[in-house]
């Protein structure tokens, strides 16, 4: 979401692709049903165009010849008319599925590196900005500052895989 809060490109997603999200951070234990669905309420508010209903890419889903567990995603990525398809899962869009359509298969790193590396200021104000909530967020719950280096560090070294993202983040900061 770094370059989405610069306006730099639209975001998407169905009602499918949250509930799916919403169900694997329950049964991994990586968040409550209770906190996924308060961000999931707080992503529709910021970008109230991005919710695609499942009625306007259901008739698609069985024409899709990507991994069946996730057909919906790339239907609704065709209804958006998206160019781009962030996923972690790449190997479950295989060329050959997403070629008839135009849409090319990046991984969140690698997605949010191209956006930056368009406008490598904005992009570094965009994250700026946001570190700066977060920091203040981080002090008012009582953890202690939240520099931006740690949030850069936290994507280069943490569970998020964004290694280059991070790198990128440090390299701009260094300036």
């Amino acid at each position: 979401m770094i370059s989405a809060a610069t306006r730099l490109h639209a975001v998407y997603w169905s009602v499918d692709i949250f509930d799916e999200w919403i169900r694997n951070a329950v049964n991994k234990k990586l968040s409550t049903e209770e906190s996924v669905l308060r961000f999931q309420h707080i992503m529709n508010e910021m970008f109230p165009d991005a919710l695609i209903s499942r009625s306007r890419y259901e008739r698609l889903i069985d024409s899709m010849t990507n991994h069946p567990k996730d057909r919906h995603v790339l239907a609704a990525a065709v209804i958006a008319e998206a160019d781009v398809l962030v996923t972690i899962d790449v190997n479950d869009f295989p060329k050959d599925s997403v070629e008839p359509y135009n849409i090319e298969i990046q991984t969140p790193d690698q997605f949010v590196r191209h956006q930056a590396a368009l406008n490598p200021m904005r992009f570094l104000e965009g994250f700026l900005s946001r570190a700066s909530e977060r920091n203040k967020l981080s002090i008012a719950r009582g953890s202690g500052p939240l520099f931006p280096e740690d949030i850069a560090l936290f994507l280069r070294d943490g569970p998020s895989r964004m290694p280059e993202t991070g790198q990128y983040i440090l390299t701009l900061l260094k300036f």
